[in-house]
């Protein structure tokens, strides 16, 4: 059972997050043939096109992602940048099409926010490394597939810690229940966006989560609920919830420490973010206004 608070957090932040499957090939070279690469992106990926217009079209997205990537890696290669890019699922794919389908934070209002208090730093020693994965707070990396309820993924994954902390179980929590659940009385609207205050308060008035055994993953939305309040459901009981001040990185480092994995939102716009793939990553452009 959990008595203690979860945290949200809204800012644009320097953070490794995937937006979509993490399925990225070294086999694909950026500095190689590209029609080699071309034919072997569609191989891995399983890419098919329902008209010869939108093949070609493709191929020419495809090939302008091609030489970004190139052009990104050469920096770091040179020691400009700390991350590396590679090709993904995204490459035969517009920024806008992918900012489009994959993202979905709704932003609270200023009255919604000046409603939630904020967190409380303990202002003692902050470690120099946390890396919650490696103490076993984390699930394994999810899918959200085409559905913009990435809301409810950070909301999931802070609460799936904070579970693991009081209890010592790992236990993977269930994404549709917020979707089905917390709908827009709680400021959300399922594969169409939300936001993780709405989700926190949801947990609080029903008095518990859904796992993901007991309620999968759909990749739709229904609104109709069928949480069970099952003994399971019950572990998770939320109290309250707090959030960090944006772009205070000195808080956020000491929540982070002393309470464990937080749910975020960043701005996911840039293209140097769609294609990730290692290191820290740092983004000069990233407005922190344009949070999706």
């Amino acid at each position: 059972m959990i008595a203690s608070p979860v945290f949200a957090l809204v800012l644009c932040v320097i953070a490794l997050v995937q937006i979509g499957p993490s399925h990225q090939d070294d086999n694909i070279d950026i500095y190689g043939n590209f029609g080699k690469a071309w034919d072997k992106f569609r191989k891995i990926y399983n890419k098919s096109y329902h008209t010869t217009e939108e093949t070609v079209y493709r191929e020419q997205v495809f090939r302008r992602t091609f030489n970004f990537l190139r052009t990104v890696d050469e920096k770091f290669k040179n020691g400009t940048l700390l991350y590396s890019v590679a090709v993904n699922h995204f490459a035969d794919m517009t920024p806008e099409e992918v900012v489009a389908n994959y993202t979905g934070y709704k932003p609270p209002s200023q009255q919604q926010l000046a409603e939630i208090p904020l967190y409380a730093p303990l202002l003692g020693d902050i470690p120099e490394f946390v890396d919650w994965r490696e103490n076993g707070f984390v699930t394994p990396v999810k899918n959200q597939g085409q559905c913009g309820a990435c809301w409810a993924f950070s909301a999931v994954g802070a609460l799936e810690g904070q579970v693991f902390k009081r209890t010592r179980r790992l236990i993977s929590l269930s994404e549709q229940n917020l979707m089905d659940c917390a709908g827009p009385r709680y400021g959300n609207n399922g594969c169409n966006g939300g936001q993780m205050p709405g989700a926190f308060q949801y947990v609080q008035d029903a008095g518990g989560l859904d796992t993901e055994a007991r309620y999968p993953y759909r990749q739709a939305t229904t609104f109709q609920c069928q949480f069970s309040n099952s003994f399971e459901a019950r572990r998770v009981l939320v109290n309250g919830h707090t959030r960090v001040p944006p772009r205070n990185e000195r808080v956020l480092q000491d929540a982070l420490a002393n309470v464990g994995p937080i749910a975020i939102a960043i701005n996911a716009s840039p293209q140097t973010f769609m294609f990730y793939k290692n290191g820290i990553y740092g983004e000069p452009n990233c407005d922190p206004r344009g949070l999706n």
